[in-house]
């Protein structure tokens, strides 16, 4: 009803608010299965979307509308795509040389870390890098199914934004994420159930546990 009551050049006259009320109208047709207007959506956000940060939670409707219809190779594409934009960059091939030369950078890197230490980390404030976290987790969700070996390279790209940038409950996607592909990838178990460890006592104090547990445990 919103969008009707919008003026006929209301990209135009009326940006801020036709972009909220399509977003909100591409979120609640995603609820309830109304792909086809979902679609419609997310086709007149992009197409009159002013910046590039503008795009982004429709891009993100449209990997999660990717993903629950199988696309998950698409999916992941569009990911690639979008975390390229945002100044992360990842090879479109990856190979097992690659993915263990990752191993042995992140193993020396994960040894060090510890429950306290992440903790002290002050929250990540970087609008550019909370986006391209979140694209990350997404992906990660996604590779398991589709190429796992993606995986490595998700995870200590996460793990070393939090470092740099701060902390945020992503980041507990990250770690989780890079304990379990050192446990996929390397005979290191010991250091996989450290990590492991880390991340479920940082779920258990975050206010969003119910959803991280959901999506790690």
């Amino acid at each position: 009803i919103g969008i009707r009551l919008l003026e006929t050049r209301h990209w135009e006259t009326q940006y801020s608010l036709s972009l909220n009320m399509f977003e909100m109208s591409a979120s609640v047709s995603c609820v309830h299965g109304d792909i086809s207007k979902m679609t419609s959506c997310l086709d007149a956000i992009i197409s009159h979307a002013k910046t590039f940060d503008d795009t982004l939670k429709a891009s993100s409707l449209l990997v999660k509308l990717l993903a629950s219809s199988s696309k998950f190779d698409e999916a992941r594409d569009q990911c690639l795509m979008i975390l390229s934009h945002l100044g992360e960059v990842f090879p479109s091939e990856v190979s097992l040389p690659h993915v263990q030369n990752e191993m042995s950078t992140i193993q020396v890197l994960l040894r060090s870390i510890t429950h306290d230490q992440i903790k002290l980390l002050p929250r990540m404030t970087d609008r550019s890098k909370l986006n391209a976290m979140k694209f990350l987790n997404m992906l990660c969700m996604y590779s398991v199914i589709s190429k796992p070996m993606l995986l490595p390279l998700l995870s200590c790209r996460m793990v070393r934004l939090t470092l740099q940038y701060g902390f945020c409950d992503d980041s507990i996607v990250g770690l989780a994420t890079a304990g379990y592909s050192v446990f996929l990838f390397t005979e290191d178990i010991q250091l996989a159930s450290h990590i492991g460890k880390v991340s479920e006592s940082l779920i258990w104090e975050s206010p969003n546990k119910h959803a991280l547990r959901s999506r790690l445990c």
